[in-house]
């Protein structure tokens, strides 16, 4: 690395490198988006001419650069110039500053520029810590209401406090701009409304309207904060963090409609909260953007932090920062680290991860592994289950299925599998008081052989209409791995009495519990979730994670590894999992081939000639070399 790079606030040096994190360095680096935009040279803001000769150059100059802030200029989109060169900023160190350029904030100007010629589409997307993203958006609505004429934009933040602290930007950009520039707004100004327009009397003495007559407003996050309304654009900041966002979005985005047409443009980003919570409804526009009709943009964590003279990222080093900061934190709490990871997110599944307090396992052993699937992911077929005419089962291959194999089953296999299921109880899937409305999750692992270590072969997660649906898909699944048996907690009586009825040879006798010195299993066909079954549940995940983290192949388990017995977590597959665990401890049958149990010459004694003697099936042979001591009687 040059020295003079070195210098750069931020940069790590090279002396300072750590082997082990430069791994997840050059893999987040390999994942990175590059950025469309590219600035090839150092863009300052425009000096204000002190003196003109005299008032048509002056007029002239502000006609130039009315023309340059409505059309751009220098490769800068209209938004990007007019923000480089005239949106002050309110800094609390510094002041009021202008701010520096970033080629990430003028590729984003150029992304609503886009949309707005072609309306039809709108923004959704997650964004770091501190990216100056409000200020950003209080650019873009400002701009459009003194270059738009008749624009109308409401706005709100997660609060109805922030919703007026991100008015308040708007209003500081648009008390700064110069004179020649700034629309008159007489008309009405007050704390959460701007219109750029004022009254005046024509001849008659009538109270006219005169102006742009734009206006942008700002209200608190209400569920029908804009129903009624007509809005050319809809800005919701921290987006990550409203509860109700997509109640909102239900009312507010047939205010962008015309009839069937979407005319208005929305724009919906944030710092993503708590995906059980705040920012759940963020995860779900942003996961199914298609369907809500929105382009994705993203302010990830290395999007603007350490950039060159030119305003360009320096991805690497960004990313080099927020992994060794991250490192720093490794042994603070588990809650903590979520967070930051959250705040400077270098992928989709850092901002959309859960900030929790519970978890299971080595978190670092887990992340690494989650690290080395995402950049190989493992061999694996998804589809359904379907019943044969010979009373067999066969697996159908479907991208839309919810059945995922990572290794096929092995007929030879005797003894060889162990599974665990976290079902349901409840038909219904909406959200009711009493009512389980997880996924239903089954784990089948194939137990160790030989060198082999104990391996996840299938993951099935769903919550269909019916329940019954999942039961009988998962007992083919069960028939499929040669018949293995499936461990269920006895408070999802559903399953249990579904397959006690339906699939009797698929539950096991349970494995007695931890405190019960003698071992061995219970009579019964179900696990009670008591606080020592509980232990020992977490005991062996932490004992699993340990020694076979390399061998997992599922980043969804991983996942739930991380917030397993959080209130309200998503962890019914890691429950699945840890159940089966239970059955591969308890199971002390080593696994063998057909092949080999063919080499086991079976037989049966009978008395010959007086004698007991050993007779193999299919054979006459009778064994010459048993002791008299146990035959010759």
């Amino acid at each position: 690395m040059s020295k003079d790079r070195e210098e750069i606030p931020g940069i790590i040096p090279e002396n300072e490198w750590i082997e082990e994190l430069e791994k997840d360095v050059a893999y987040y680096n390999s994942i990175a988006i590059k950025p469309k935009f590219v600035s090839k040279k150092i863009y300052t803001p425009n000096k204000y001419p002190e003196k003109f000769k005299d008032k048509r150059e002056e007029l002239d100059f502000q006609m130039q650069e009315i023309s340059r802030i409505i059309n751009g200029y220098d490769s800068l989109s209209g938004k990007g110039y007019s923000w480089l060169h005239y949106g002050k900023l309110r800094d609390p160190e510094k002041g009021k500053i202008l701010p520096q350029f970033r080629a990430i904030q003028e590729e984003y100007f150029q992304k609503i520029e886009s949309i707005q010629k072609n309306p039809g589409r709108g923004i959704v997307g997650y964004k770091r810590r501190r990216v100056g993203y409000s200020w950003l958006e209080s650019w873009d609505a400002l701009h459009d209401c003194i270059t738009r004429p008749y624009f109308t934009i409401g706005m709100n933040s997660k609060s109805e406090q922030d919703s007026r602290a991100l008015f308040k930007h708007v209003k500081f950009l648009y008390q700064n701009l110069p004179e020649w520039l700034r629309p008159r707004s007489s008309a009405s100004d007050r704390r959460d409304f701007l219109e750029f327009a004022w009254y005046e009397k024509d001849a008659n003495g009538n109270r006219i309207k005169k102006g742009i007559q734009s206006y942008i407003f700002s209200v608190a996050p209400t569920d029908s904060a804009y129903e009624g309304s007509a809005l050319s654009k809809l800005i919701i900041d921290e987006a990550g963090k409203i509860p109700n966002l997509l109640t909102i979005w239900q009312f507010a985005e047939d205010c962008l409609r015309l009839n069937t047409r979407r005319v208005g443009i929305p724009l919906c980003m944030g710092t993503v909260g708590s995906i059980d919570s705040d920012g759940k409804g963020l995860m779900e526009l942003y996961m199914n953007n298609e369907a809500y009709s929105l382009d994705r943009f993203v302010f990830h964590g290395y999007n603007g932090l350490i950039v060159d003279k030119f305003g360009n990222d320096l991805i690497t080093e960004s990313i080099r920062w927020i992994i060794y900061e991250r490192h720093k934190l490794k042994n603070t709490n588990r809650s903590y680290q979520a967070a930051f990871v959250q705040k400077y997110p270098l992928c989709e599944n850092d901002a959309f991860n859960r900030v929790t307090s519970g978890g299971v396992g080595n978190i670092h052993l887990i992340n690494d592994q989650i690290i080395k699937i995402l950049s190989n992911p493992p061999e694996s077929r998804t589809g359904w289950m379907r019943a044969k005419h010979d009373g067999g089962v066969d697996f159908v291959p479907n991208p839309n299925g919810k059945i995922i194999v990572y290794e096929m089953p092995d007929p030879r296999r005797v003894n060889g599998y162990v599974a665990g299921a976290d079902p349901a109880d409840s038909d219904d899937k909406k959200k009711k008081a009493g009512k389980d409305v997880s996924d239903l999750a089954l784990a089948v692992l194939a137990k160790p052989f030989g060198t082999e270590s104990p391996k996840l072969v299938v993951e099935y997660v769903d919550r269909p209409e019916k329940l019954d649906g999942f039961f009988e898909q998962a007992a083919m699944v069960l028939k499929w791995f040669n018949n293995t048996k499936v461990l269920v907690e006895d408070n999802r009586a559903r399953m249990i009495n579904y397959f006690k009825t339906h699939h009797p040879h698929l539950l096991p006798l349970v494995p007695a519990s931890i405190l019960t010195a003698k071992g061995g299993f219970e009579m019964k066909n179900s696990i009670t979730m008591t606080e020592p079954r509980k232990q020992q549940l977490i005991g062996l995940a932490e004992d699993h994670i340990d020694n076979f983290s390399a061998f997992i192949p599922s980043v969804k388990f991983l996942e739930q590894c991380k917030v397993f017995s959080d209130n309200h977590a998503d962890d019914d597959l890691a429950m699945a999992y840890f159940l089966a665990l239970v059955m591969l401890q308890a199971d002390k049958k080593s696994v063998q081939l057909t092949s080999d149990q063919d080499k086991i010459t079976h037989y049966k004694l009978e008395r010959v000639g007086g004698i007991l003697r050993p007779v193999y099936p299919n054979s006459t042979q009778v064994s010459r070399n048993i002791p008299k001591s146990i035959f010759n009687r």
